[in-house]
């Protein structure tokens, strides 16, 4: 009994010592509050969801010694969360502003609701995109703003209530933002590879709406006008100026059209078009092109020659930002130490895709993106998480953010 119990004695011991060891680990301590946030689903269209993680958010900035606001959603027509600013005045009153977003792109409908660990890696909705951003951001700030109770410059924080569905409402609002900025730190999630992202493209989308008439398909096919058959040729004639040489790309991510009968003519058909592309110049250059096949008409009735009617609009619109040399020494800064924090090689790179900090764009501000946790498969089912990641990507955050004196003008 003695050396039984001598060996439990022994076992016991080994076991705390495993625990303890795990504890010390830094990311361990920011986990809780990513599982508290991921708990609070936040689907875009849920603005009591999407509020809850802001008053989550709102209550650990007033920690560090943030004035908060939120604001509510400013057009009547439009759904969604407030928008979460928080401000601290530095001894300049330049300001760099840290952007990230609350909502998620899964309804509780999905059934992907909760936060679930295996070992040094989570999933959950959000988990990466945009939760454990804010984790990573509020980290970093509690790490510099111990340091520097009295930053050098002023720091401003927005969260976007809808940021999934392009922030409808907030635009005018964060370009405004934009104009008074210094630097704007995106805390979307990295890159799968692990890079940061140091220019962005842009995008517009399109509603497309075609009216058509209907009629018989056998007695009256000449009298009907089949709007589906516009529908295609435009979209044909618009995925022709795809041309990757270029960095433009078009895409139809939704159509639809008529009704649900073999017999009649087309009389309305819908599409969600996508328009990306990589500067302003390509931008001016793709949207007038686009814009001119969306006007032209191509199919009219043979009997009185009705044609179809297509109207549009614009639902989301960020123009592209370029990398900017005066940010080097903030970038400079970042991948060394996420590179050391994490024995491997972090760069920085273009993204195709675009985020909240677009809208903030005007020539001359440096803007650095993905500086949130670094994980995969964002708007997935099986959307994960690198934990450890939480701390190291913060503190490369504060070694950017130690830096930023030095381009201030």
């Amino acid at each position: 009994m003695k050396k039984l119990t001598a060996f439990s004695l022994q076992l016991a011991f080994v076991i705390s010592t495993a625990q303890a060891s795990e504890a010390k680990k830094p990311f361990e301590a920011l986990v809780p509050l990513l599982e508290k946030l991921v708990a609070a689903s936040s689907d875009s269209a849920d603005p009591k969801g999407v509020n809850t993680n802001q008053k989550i958010v709102e209550t650990e900035l007033k920690k560090l010694g943030f004035a908060t606001k939120l604001i509510p959603q400013p057009v009547k027509s439009v759904t969604s969360g407030d928008l979460l600013v928080g401000e601290i005045k530095g001894k300049n009153p330049k300001i760099v502003t840290m952007v990230m977003h609350a909502d998620t792109v899964f309804p509780k409908s999905t059934g992907f609701i909760k936060f679930a660990r295996t070992g040094e890696r989570a999933t959950g909705p959000g988990v990466i995109d945009n939760k454990g951003g804010i984790v990573v951001a509020l980290h970093a700030l509690s790490q510099y703003l111990r340091e520097q109770p009295q930053p050098p410059f002023s720091i401003r924080v927005v969260v976007s209530p809808s940021e999934e569905v392009g922030s409808t409402g907030f635009l005018e609002a964060f370009a405004e933002y934009g104009k008074d900025s210094a630097v704007v730190l995106g805390f979307e999630p990295a890159l799968e590879n692990g890079n940061i992202v140091t220019s962005r493209r842009g995008d517009r989308w399109y509603n497309i709406s075609v009216e058509g008439v209907e009629a018989h398909a056998g007695r009256n096919h000449k009298k009907g006008a089949n709007a589906c058959h516009e529908l295609s040729i435009k979209i044909e004639k618009l995925q022709a100026l795809t041309d990757y040489s270029k960095d433009v790309s078009i895409s139809i991510g939704r159509m639809e059209g008529g009704k649900d009968k073999h017999a009649i003519v087309c009389g309305w058909a819908t599409a969600k078009l996508d328009v990306r592309f990589s500067d302003l110049k390509s931008r001016e250059r793709i949207l007038e092109k686009v814009e001119k096949i969306l006007s032209q008409t191509y199919v009219k009735s043979f009997d009185g020659g009705i044609a179809t009617k297509t109207t549009y609009t614009i639902v989301d619109d960020p123009k592209p930002f370029p990398a900017d040399s005066k940010g080097q020494t903030l970038v400079a800064a970042y991948v060394k130490a996420a590179s050391s924090l994490e024995n491997r090689t972090v760069a920085h790179e273009r993204s195709g895709g675009s985020a909240d900090s677009n809208f903030m764009y005007r020539p001359g501000l440096i803007i650095i993106d993905g500086l949130g946790a670094t994980g995969a498969n964002m708007h997935r089912p099986d959307e994960v998480i690198d934990l450890p990641s939480l701390h190291t990507r913060a503190m490369a955050t504060v070694e950017l953010l130690k830096q930023v004196p030095s381009v201030l003008d």
